[in-house]
């Protein structure tokens, strides 16, 4: 039942999307810390996100840069690396109607539990995205 289940989703999502960063009602957070994080590179982001957001769901589920991340089912959440940077780069998102949001963000190869670590506190924020849309 499982796999039928992801094959509707893939050919049900076949859309380009849009792509949000998580803000709370007074700060714009995801993008906050990138700021503080990467200084003028954030328009390499901007550069690598707009890349993504020309690509249909079902390509990025595809071709794996989009992956389904282990132990997360409700919610469902995303790992999405960018691979154009120097040093590493990783969104934690959900898929949302016809936008990707962007929960939280981790600046390391994520091979140590980084983002498994991130799944609470971006679940929480996901309930909050969903109650304000």
């Amino acid at each position: 039942m499982g796999i039928p289940l992801m094959v509707w989703a893939v050919t049900r999502m076949n859309f380009k999307p849009d792509i949000e960063l998580y803000a709370t009602l007074t700060q714009e957070v995801i993008y906050d810390d990138l700021l503080s994080n990467l200084g003028d590179s954030i328009v390499k982001v901007e550069k690598k996100l707009s890349y993504y957001s020309r690509k249909s769901v079902a390509t990025l589920l595809r071709t794996g840069t989009l992956d389904f991340i282990n132990g997360s089912s409700n919610p469902r959440l995303y790992e999405l690396k960018v691979k154009s940077m120097a040093s590493p780069l990783r969104f934690v998102c959900a898929l949302e109607e016809r936008t990707i949001i962007l929960l939280d963000v981790i600046y390391s190869s994520g091979s140590n539990g980084a983002v498994e670590r991130r799944l609470s506190r971006a679940g929480l924020r996901l309930a909050e995205w969903r109650t304000r849309n």
